[in-house]
């Protein structure tokens, strides 16, 4: 009985390139989903110093200051969002 075609050193070099190649488009599209924006990183340290200034003054409720710094990154990125259209 003769070996299929498929089951060649070429072939399976060839699929194994092929996995390599697959895995490293997986990898580029996790580091492109999970990389931090510059412009939202600035935002969230602004806002957040911002915000304990004024509870640490005494102008801003530690409750409402928790509250606040809870939403920064959600309404950094909605800024960022809203600036690219």
């Amino acid at each position: 009985m003769s070996a299929s075609s498929l089951d060649q050193p070429i072939a399976r070099l060839i699929a194994a390139g092929i996995a390599v190649v697959a895995l490293g488009l997986v990898a580029w599209l996790a580091y492109i989903d999970n990389r931090e924006d510059p412009a939202i990183a600035a935002c969230i340290k602004q806002h957040t110093a911002a915000i304990a200034r004024a509870r640490d003054r005494g102008a801003l409720p530690a409750d409402v200051a928790q509250r606040f710094l809870a939403k920064v990154e959600e309404s950094c990125r909605d800024q960022a969002g809203s600036a690219a259209r």
